[in-house]
């Protein structure tokens, strides 16, 4: 069952939509939208739908980093949004395996998290935003999960940056034909199947 909660780290309440499954043998799918979005962007897509059929739980928080976000108390401090993701985790999602997606300003978060966190098994980025972020690209060679990115063909994120992250973390890129930075909005059928695709690699590869 769908369920939206409100969860809070140091002072910041965020409400947060989860799905959470018994079986803690499967991935959990971590979602991060990016600046103008929130939680609920990824339902546009139907991807929660898809997901919940084959026996997955996911949590789409929003993020203080967000301009829209139902949070108490918005910041782009990356203490704070690593710290509330560690909290989320740690209360819904336990020690299952991760695969974590994350959108613009949100994949430069799963970037950190990514490289801190042994729990994730794959990364999927969506138009990474790091453009003034070198310590962002740096960390990232520290990376371990099989990871992948997606951009749109009328993305406005620098192709040069998006080529030295894929390097350093050992990811194929994909471009969506006539799509922009949201290209997951812009052709949702074809994110959604990517993402069940990718899921399914990286949990065949985790068991190998």
């Amino acid at each position: 069952m769908v369920k939206e909660v409100l969860h809070g780290f140091e002072g910041i309440e965020c409400q947060t939509i989860t799905h959470i499954e018994e079986n803690v043998s499967k991935s959990m799918i971590l979602f991060l939208h990016g600046y103008n979005f929130t939680g609920k962007t990824w339902s546009k897509t139907g991807v929660f739908d898809a997901l919940i059929s084959r026996g997955y739980s996911f949590i789409a928080p929003d993020m203080p980093y967000g301009r829209r976000t139902r949070c108490t108390k918005h910041t782009r401090s990356l203490d704070i949004n690593l710290g509330l993701l560690n909290s989320l985790v740690s209360s819904y999602g336990g020690r299952r395996p991760l695969v974590v997606v994350g959108a613009s300003l949100g994949g430069r978060l799963a970037i950190y998290y990514s490289a801190r966190n042994e729990l994730v098994r794959g990364l999927l980025l969506l138009s990474p935003y790091i453009e003034k972020d070198k310590t962002a690209l740096s960390i990232a060679s520290s990376i371990t999960a099989i990871s992948k990115i997606i951009l749109g063909e009328k993305d406005i994120v620098s192709r040069k940056t998006i080529e030295k992250l894929a390097a350093r973390i050992g990811a194929s890129i994909v471009v969506y034909e006539r799509a922009g930075h949201a290209m997951y909005l812009d052709a949702p059928d074809r994110f959604v199947q990517d993402l069940l695709v990718f899921i399914k690699y990286v949990e065949e590869m985790k068991t190998e």
